[in-house]
């Protein structure tokens, strides 16, 4: 397609050529964010917190109502991380 001024320019593209490259980009985007989940330091902080929890309630350190607040605390931590990425 021609360009409307003559030459190379921004109006020689067609506009399904416009939602493509938006398309394109939203899907590498997305893409981008669901591989990195498990980079954030938040998640493997965590991951960590649920751990640490279960480790102190099975050597007594905890009871069970603590090691459970602790580790809901963690999962929230957790999910509303990978929620925010996507």
């Amino acid at each position: 397609m021609a360009s409307l001024f003559g030459g190379e320019g921004i109006f020689n593209v067609l506009p399904h050529q416009c939602f493509t490259k938006a398309k394109e980009q939203k899907m590498a985007d997305s893409e981008q964010s669901s591989k990195n989940w498990y980079q954030s330091k938040t998640v493997w902080t965590g991951i960590a917190g649920c751990i640490a929890a279960a480790g102190a309630f099975f050597t007594g350190d905890m009871s069970s109502a603590e090691a459970i607040q602790t580790g809901i605390t963690s999962l929230i931590g957790i999910f509303l991380r990978t929620g925010m990425l996507n």
